[in-house]
């Protein structure tokens, strides 16, 4: 920063008898009372203030404003600061002093009207007496990345508007990159003694410098890749079986693109709409005339710019060589979700055996890809657990939830067996696993609604207490076939039992009590 404050400047001994006065100006202070205005008449121009202020020097980042298909959001350049210096004038005129000036930037949308002062991005200063005749200086600025991100949003918006009001759709708007200029400016307010100036015919001066402004077209693609097979046949018969795969940063997007090769040959247009995770994957097969064949593919987008990587194939189609096909490999695919119930201990209910735990299990299967976030578990639509997972590309994970079912009022969920209060209860419960990614986007959810069953207590199971547990294998329970032999550990609804076992013979239990029995084998204490 330099300070050219006029040489002729000098110490006042006595106050001037002329008022100060205080004026903004972008190139020249531009105002006057009327009570003044008479003096400016018989002294003159070369007697009045004036100032002027632009701006010489500007350093200005790329400036970026993404878009999502319909309209402009957000500046996703890095925090880096606009930053310029101000040219700075100010003439007091024959009798008056220069007492303070501020000098700030405004940038000035394409439109000429939406305009924004950045006060506190410049600087200022007041002076002592002696004040100086003027002041001719450059100050520098600096507008932060925070402050600035709203305008140049806005000046993508108002082109956007100016376009529409054109005709122009969104398709059309925002299928491209579109730049616009912002002007930055130089504002001076000052205050002086003396006679307040009138309009100066301005000095030549160059065009006010632009900060670039790239409003981005919507790129709905994230990746894309393509793999290549070649495939022969049986009699010389050749093919290229091309397997792709697309990923949006939306769900549920409609994406067109087409297959090139290298010496400029297209398809038609291909149009794929990826699923509620933003994948999409196709496969389409060309089929090769006879001779030797190679070349490279690729594919080009058409709804939005962009492509694959070149993909080489090499295939001679001369002869019959037998059925040499290659197998295409599995295109890789984000992981699935399952859910599964099943029983893990029993208990007497009404002279039944009904489920009393149970287990939930949501398994998360891969298909390619590695994958890691959250698993929730929900039952009726009410979340009972939530984790973090992570699976390889062909790994598995299972996500496990025990419960507990309470039997008892049918106004509580429970239902009985149609046509008879004999058959037996049973509950129906919905399961709903949902995994997510990193960034709590949905991968996949699994719905599945399981009913869970009593039982004849005839089948019995080894029961402690109230509650009859089952064995269990993996994820399943296993049930003591009908007719077995079964020791069974039976005991009264709310009777205390330990270590007291009872054989009965098959058939004779009635209402969860024996009605009659055998001498037992074996009586324990």
């Amino acid at each position: 920063m330099s300070d050219r404050t006029s040489p002729g400047a000098q110490r006042l001994h006595q106050p001037l008898p002329t008022p100060c006065h205080t004026h903004t100006a972008w190139r020249r202070g531009l105002c006057a009372a009327t009570a003044v205005g008479a003096v400016f008449a018989m002294t003159g121009s070369a007697v009045a203030d004036h100032a002027d202020a632009f701006v010489t020097q500007l350093n200005a980042p790329p400036i970026v404003v993404q878009s999502q298909g319909s309209a402009y959001t957000q500046v996703s350049s890095p925090a880096i600061p606009i930053e310029g210096t101000i040219s700075l004038e100010v003439d007091a005129g024959v009798s008056g002093r220069v007492k303070r000036w501020k000098a700030w930037p405004m940038l000035v949308l394409p439109d000429g009207v939406s305009r924004l002062d950045f006060r506190d991005a410049g600087g200022s200063m007041n002076y002592q007496r002696p004040y100086p005749k003027a002041v001719d200086r450059d100050q520098d600025f600096v507008i932060s990345k925070t402050d600035y991100s709203s305008t140049m949003a806005t000046a993508c918006i108002r082109h956007s508007e100016r376009l529409r009001a054109q005709g122009l759709s969104n398709t059309q708007i925002f299928g491209q990159d579109r730049q616009v200029e912002v002007a930055v400016k130089g504002i001076v307010e000052y205050e002086t003694t003396g006679i307040v100036g009138a309009p100066v015919p301005p000095e030549v001066r160059p065009a006010d410098p632009t900060v670039t402004v790239n409003c981005k077209g919507h790129e709905p693609v994230e990746t894309s890749s393509l793999e290549v097979v070649e495939q022969a046949f049986i009699a010389g018969v050749c093919r290229l079986r091309l397997n792709g795969r697309i990923v949006t940063t939306r769900p549920n997007e409609e994406v067109s693109f087409r297959y090139a090769d290298e010496v400029g040959n297209q398809s038609s247009v291909i149009t794929v709409r990826t699923n509620g995770t933003r994948f999409a994957t196709f496969s389409h097969t060309d089929k090769l005339p006879s001779g030797p064949n190679s070349g490279r593919v690729r594919i080009i987008g058409v709804s939005s710019v962009f492509n694959t990587p070149w993909q080489d194939y090499n295939l001679d189609c001369n002869q019959a060589t037998g059925i040499t096909t290659v197998m295409p490999q599995a295109v890789p695919q984000p992981p699935e979700a399952s859910v599964a119930g099943s029983v893990v201990s029993e208990r007497v209910f009404q002279g039944f055996v009904c489920p009393d735990r149970i287990s939930i299990d949501g398994t998360i299967t891969a298909r390619g890809l590695m994958a890691t976030g959250s698993a929730a578990i929900l039952l009726d639509n009410r979340h009972k657990l939530r984790q973090d997972f992570s699976v390889s590309e062909d790994g598995t994970e299972t996500v496990r939830y025990l419960d507990s079912l309470t039997w008892g009022n049918p106004s509580g969920g429970l239902t009985l067996g149609a046509g008879s209060n004999t058959e037996p209860p049973k509950k129906s419960v919905m399961m709903h696993f949902k995994i997510t990614d990193a960034q709590g986007r949905i991968i996949d959810t699994a719905f599945r609604r399981h009913s869970f069953a009593c039982r004849p207590s005839t089948q019995s199971g080894q029961i402690a207490g109230n509650r009859l547990v089952t064995p269990q294998q993996g994820s399943g329970h296993q049930m003591v076939r009908p007719g077995g032999t079964a020791n069974a550990q039976l005991a009264r609804p709310g009777a205390a039992v330990s270590g007291f076992a009872i054989q009965a013979p098959q058939g004779r239990v009635r209402k969860g009590e024996i009605s009659s029995f055998r001498r037992p084998g074996q009586c324990e204490l």
